[in-house]
């Protein structure tokens, strides 16, 4: 340290270092030379600039203010890293809106799905944000939704082939047929309810040699096998056998291609089912 005895008061600075927009670190050392400051003018005060005048308390009071100065300035690392961590703490704390990033959440001044806008240039909502325009869409999801359990049990009492009500509503299983093979399930062991096949009509969309297509339900034949030889000539079966043509619920129901070429067959094949009483 210097020796303030030898030295000669000139006149300091009009403003401290404090008044300059510091901030961290260099604020601390600005506040350590602004003690220096006000020692050194408090000594002008009474000595004329003549520091060999001062009293030993004004001396010891600057001598103590350089001495926090050089533990400020020596500390530096130490401040630069508190400084750091104080930014990091700052930068992952909650509810804050920070300008070099997002904070996405659900909490106070954190960015949420609320404040996100949607264009919504076709007009399929009726609100302006995410947030709403996803609980609208699910809204309406939930209302369109239909389950199979009730769908089914909506289904009208005609709709089941009853031993004294031959009234009923047929349902239709529609297969295209793209390439022939000897096993084409449209119900593997998995038949929605308890059904009959009471038609089936084939379409050929190709014509193959000794083609055929007939129905089974996976071990017995339903149907004969009908001619599928000629392109667009339609056909039906001509026998359907009564003992095989129930298909139990999760039962099976299968196309069965065959011919010269079978992979050839190519048709569109419609089975007509009623359902059934359990």
């Amino acid at each position: 340290m210097a020796d303030l005895n030898s030295l000669k008061l000139t006149p300091l600075m009009a403003s401290k270092p404090s008044d300059k927009p510091y901030t961290g670190h260099e604020l601390e050392i600005a506040g350590a030379i602004d003690k220096i400051v006000d020692a050194i003018d408090a000594a002008m005060d009474s000595v004329e600039g003549d520091i060999a005048l001062c009293e030993p308390a004004a001396i010891g009071d600057m001598e103590t203010a350089i001495t926090d100065l050089e533990t400020v300035v020596g500390d530096g690392t130490a401040g630069l890293v508190a400084d750091v961590v104080e930014l990091q703490e700052f930068m992952e704390g909650t509810d804050v809106i920070l300008d070099s990033h997002i904070d996405w959440g659900t909490g106070a001044n954190q960015v949420s799905a609320e404040d996100i806008p949607i264009a919504d240039g076709d007009t399929l909502f009726a609100t302006d944000n995410v947030e709403a325009a996803l609980t609208e869409a699910m809204t309406d999801l939930d209302a369109a939704e239909v389950d199979i359990d009730d769908l089914e049990d909506a289904i009208p009492s005609a709709a089941v082939l009853h031993a004294t009500n031959q009234q009923c509503l047929p349902f239709y299983f529609l297969y295209d047929v793209t390439e022939g093979s000897a096993s084409i399930k449209i119900c593997d062991a998995d038949a929605p309810f308890n059904m009959e096949v009471v038609n089936v009509i084939v379409q050929p969309r190709a014509s193959e040699a000794n083609g055929t297509v007939k129905i089974t339900n996976g071990t017995n034949d339903i149907t004969d096998a009908m001619v599928c030889a000629t392109d667009k000539t339609m056909v039906t079966p001509a026998t359907i056998d009564d003992a095989y043509s129930t298909i139990a619920e999760g039962g099976t129901l299968e196309i069965v291609c065959a011919g010269d070429a079978v992979g050839d067959v190519k048709a569109l094949v419609t089975v007509i089912v009623v359902k059934r009483p359990v």
